[in-house]
C-alpha cells in the first residue's frame, strides 16, 4: 500500500551480498534508484524483501563474514499503524520510528526484530502485506492495471477528499441521466 502516512527513512547493508557497511537514506516523496548494470539495485530490493519475508538464505552473507544485517526504518503519522503494531506487542510511541531488521548468520539461522524486540517473521510479513506494497521488475501485470496506476497516483497525490467528493458527484450526475 503506497501511503503518505508510512513512508521508508533508511535502509542499512552490513555483510549483504557486495555491499559491506551501507546505509541508504531516502527523502519524503517519489525516490528513483537508478545506475548500471551490476550497481546493486536489485540487491537493494532484495534486501527489503528479505527483510520482510521468513524466508533467508545464508548465501546472502558477504564472504569472510559470519552474519548479514538488514535494517528499515519507517517513519508513520497514521493511528492504525500504531494499533497494528500495539496488538501485536510492539507498541509505538507517537515520535518513534518503525525499525525492522533481520540478521542472518552463516550457519543459516536468522532473527527478527521490531524496534529491538524479537519478532516472528510471521508478524513481519502481517505488517508487511498490511502497509506496503512491493512491485518488483518482472511484476509487471500490476503497473499495467490502470486502477492500480491510478490508486497509486491518488494516494500519492494525497487527494482523497477531493477524491471521495468528485465520485459522490458522479453517482449523483449517473442517477440524474438513469
Amino acid at each position: 500500500m503506497l501511503t503518505k502516512n508510512l513512508s521508508l527513512k533508511s535502509l542499512s547493508l552490513t555483510n549483504f551480498a557486495t555491499f559491506e557497511n551501507q546505509i541508504i537514506q531516502f527523502s519524503e516523496g517519489f525516490n528513483v534508484i537508478i545506475g548500471e548494470t551490476g550497481s546493486g539495485k536489485s540487491l537493494i530490493f532484495d534486501a527489503l524483501q528479505l527483510v520482510f519475508s521468513g524466508k533467508s538464505d545464508k548465501k546472502i552473507i558477504r564472504a569472510q563474514a559470519e552474519f548479514a544485517s538488514i535494517e528499515a526504518i519507517f517513519e508513520w503519522h497514521d493511528q492504525s499503524i500504531k494499533l497494528f503494531f500495539d496488538e501485536l506487542g510492539y507498541p509505538l510511541n507517537d515520535d518513534d520510528d518503525i525499525v525492522i531488521k533481520k540478521i542472518i548468520y552463516s550457519n543459516g539461522k536468522s532473527k527478527s526484530f521490531v524496534n529491538q524486540q524479537h519478532a516472528s517473521n510471521q508478524n513481519i510479513a502481517l505488517f508487511a502485506k498490511s502497509f506496503i506494497d512491493f512491485v518488483g521488475q518482472f511484476e509487471n501485470q500490476k503497473l499495467l492495471s490502470p486502477s492500480y496506476l491510478l490508486s497509486v497516483l491518488d494516494k500519492f497525490s494525497q487527494n482523497t477528499e477531493l477524491l471521495n467528493s468528485y465520485k459522490s458527484d458522479y453517482r449523483k450526475y449517473k442517477n440524474l441521466l438513469a
